[in-house]
C-alpha cells in the first residue's frame, strides 16, 4: 500500500529495479522523505569506499610496475656496465634516445588531443607508441640489440 496526495491509499506491485535505476531514484527523490535520506547517505558511503579501494587498487598496481621497472634497468645498468649513480641514458646510443623522445612526444600529443585520463589509457598509448616506434625502426633495418654494444630500450 501506498499513500497518495490527499491520503488516499494504493496498493501497487512491487517493482525489481537495477542497481542503476535505484541510484537515480535515490538522487532525484525528496531528501525530506526519511528512506530517500537514508538512501542518498548509503550511496555517498559506498561511492567513497569504492573510490577508496579503486585508489588503493591503482596505487599497488603503479607500485608493483615501479618495482618492476627498477629492477629491469637494474639489469639494464648492469648489462650495460653501467656505472651506479649514473643514468643508462648516457650509454644509449643517439637513435635510442631520439627514438624514446619521440615516443613519448607521442603519447603526450595523443594524450591531450584524444582527452586520455586516468593511467590505464595514458599507459596503453604509451606502450602502443613505443611499439610503433620500434616498428618502425626495424623495418629500416634498425634492431638495437643486434647492434654491438647497442640495447634495446623498449621494455614493454
Amino acid at each position: 500500500m501506498i499513500t497518495k496526495g490527499k491520503g488516499a491509499k494504493d496498493e501497487i506491485d512491487d517493482i525489481l529495479l537495477s542497481r542503476y535505476a535505484s541510484y537515480l531514484i535515490a538522487q532525484n527523490g525528496d531528501s525530506r522523505k526519511e528512506e530517500i535520506s537514508f538512501a542518498q547517505n548509503y550511496l555517498a558511503v559506498q561511492t567513497r569506499r569504492a573510490e577508496l579501494v579503486e585508489q588503493c587498487l591503482l596505487e599497488f598496481e603503479r607500485v608493483k610496475a615501479r618495482e618492476k621497472l627498477s629492477q629491469t634497468e637494474k639489469q639494464l645498468k648492469k648489462k650495460m656496465q653501467v656505472p651506479d649513480g649514473r643514468p643508462v641514458a648516457d650509454f644509449l646510443p643517439t637513435i635510442n634516445i631520439r627514438a624514446k623522445d619521440l615516443a613519448a612526444e607521442m603519447t603526450s600529443l595523443n594524450a591531450q588531443s584524444n582527452n586520455l585520463k586516468g593511467h590505464n589509457p595514458i599507459e596503453k598509448e604509451h606502450v602502443d607508441n613505443y611499439k610503433a616506434v620500434r616498428n618502425m625502426l626495424t623495418k629500416r633495418g634498425i634492431v638495437p640489440e643486434k647492434r654491438k654494444n647497442n640495447f634495446s630500450f623498449f621494455v614493454v
